[in-house]
């Protein structure tokens, strides 16, 4: 679950949305992500814009890069390039080496770089 102070901090910036839209489900269905998750919650209501911007990097609003770019053609050409397995979800932009994974089968958030095993 969320936990209620995170969902405080995006309503402040007026970044948290109570209504899910279709489009956003259908995106993150194509993933194979659970629409009872946590990441699907937070996908489903937090949006700032195409990426989350913070101290440590970016983070991409996955249902809006699916719906507005080749995100799912380019992750899986990386993910097969890189030999990664298929519960792998790219959660940052590959530029610099490396990004976050969400892997599906643990529920889990990864730094994968360039030259280390995952």
């Amino acid at each position: 679950m969320i936990s209620h102070k995170l969902v405080a901090y995006f309503k402040s910036k007026n970044w948290w949305f109570d209504e899910e839209t279709d489009a956003y489900k259908v995106a993150l269905l194509e993933l194979g992500i659970s629409l009872e998750s946590d990441i699907a919650a937070f996908f489903l209501h937090a949006e700032d814009g195409p990426n989350f911007i913070g101290s440590k990097g970016e983070i991409l609003q996955l249902c809006w890069h699916i719906i507005n770019t080749d995100y799912l053609e380019n992750s899986e050409s990386l993910k097969k390039s890189l030999g990664l397995p298929t519960c792998l979800i790219l959660l940052t932009s590959s530029e610099g080496g490396g990004g976050y994974f969400y892997n599906k089968d643990t529920c889990g958030v990864l730094l994968i770089e360039l030259g280390k095993p995952p």
